[in-house]
């Protein structure tokens, strides 16, 4: 989510919860933390030098700069050897379930779905992996999830079912904390609200209490599974190792909650220089169908409670 809607969901967590009511509201960080250099970013001609075109036309800047489902999935996507298409969507599709927050997103089905208890379980437990479970139920969660995604790329299901597995897959990753006895998924009732204020885990934010360790592993595991499924695509593994590498050794330098991971794209299908680019994503969204979707969700949910 962009800047402004975390802002204004913090302050609306505080002000219902100072109501008496707890919901699950969460955040992606906000600081610039770019993981590929310039000379990776910009195109190269046919004789694999810099042209003086290239350098006029390319800004100096990430073309992803949103961390979390919709850059790292497309980052992973282009590094798996997707096209252009596939990586657009995929983006989109795995931040449909926060872009479209009213229908979709944890924090408001929390409170809304009180009325239709069903559905809040298919999307807070099923869709946002807040399901409670200890560590054997997060690998469990985190295995069928591949698997589902797996199956959805070889079955050549519709991309934004893709997006939404991949979102779960995601957030089984990032919904998680330790206690005494192990790791935990935060649950479903309240979610990781208390944990995303300024004193608590903060799970959303990569660069805290050794998150980018399970942030590390999403990426690997989402890797694995776009090149196992598609055979077809030429994953590319050794700037992947270079990227998750970098990601250590930026967490090496501290915890910092405000950092967040932007990424040189080879392709331009985003631009963030040029304002919020998951709004582009609005076009994509306009097409999807609720009936679909909570057909899909439901099935999710049978698939994962099983």
């Amino acid at each position: 989510m962009d800047l402004l809607k975390c802002a204004w969901q913090v302050k609306l967590s505080r002000a219902v919860a100072l109501a008496g009511i707890v919901f699950l509201q969460g955040c992606s960080s906000q600081a610039p933390f770019n993981a590929m250099s310039i000379s990776e970013a910009v195109p190269r001609d046919h004789t694999g030098t810099l042209s003086t075109e290239s350098l006029l036309k390319q800004p100096f800047a990430p073309r992803y700069a949103v961390d979390g489902h919709y850059s790292t999935v497309g980052y992973v996507a282009q590094l798996a050897g997707y096209s252009n298409d596939k990586v657009y969507k995929l983006s989109c599709y795995s931040q449909t379930p926060d872009q479209e927050a009213l229908h979709y997103s944890a924090p408001y089905v929390a409170i809304w779905g009180v009325f239709d208890p069903p559905f809040r379980h298919q999307v807070v437990n099923g869709l946002h992996s807040l399901h409670g479970g200890d560590a054997r139920a997060i690998e469990a969660r985190r295995n069928k999830l591949k698997s589902l995604i797996a199956k959805s790329i070889h079955d050549q299901r519709p991309e934004w079912e893709l997006g939404f597995l991949i979102h779960a897959l995601g957030d089984s990753y990032a919904h998680v904390h330790s206690r005494a006895d192990g790791a935990h998924a935060y649950g479903e009732f309240a979610g990781h609200a208390i944990a995303n204020l300024p004193w608590g885990e903060r799970p959303d934010s990569i660069f805290v209490d050794h998150h980018y360790i399970n942030y590390i592993e999403y990426v690997n595991a989402l890797y694995d599974a776009f090149v196992s499924a598609d055979l077809t695509a030429r994953g590319d593994a050794v700037s992947l190792k270079r990227f998750t590498d970098e990601i250590a050794r930026e967490a090496a330098k501290g915890d910092d909650a405000k950092k967040k991971v932007s990424f040189f794209m080879k392709t331009p299908a985003f631009d963030d220089t040029q304002g919020d680019s998951v709004q582009k994503c609005d076009s994509l969204n306009a097409k999807l169908n609720d009936k679909d979707i909570r057909v899909f969700l439901a099935g999710l949910s049978r698939a994962l409670d099983n």
